[in-house]
């Protein structure tokens, strides 16, 4: 015995509509899970950045003291 045309339909378009958000739910995630990385690349390029900004600051100020002396 099958159930009524309408409740197989009705089933149909709950299981397309589901299959729709976990596709979109799937591609959110891939989405925010390629900006963390990004966000992760340029933290670490930042702090290499900072580093070597620091360490040639540094080389100028024991430079300059240096001259001073």
């Amino acid at each position: 015995m099958q159930p009524p045309p309408r409740k197989v339909k009705v089933t149909q378009e709950v299981k397309h509509t589901h299959t729709e958000q976990l596709n979109r739910l799937q591609l959110k995630h891939q989405t925010d899970l390629d900006f963390l990385e990004d966000l992760r690349i340029y933290s670490q390029k930042k702090a290499l950045i900072e580093k070597d900004c620091s360490q040639v600051s540094c080389g100028h100020h024991i430079e300059l003291h240096e001259f001073i002396i």
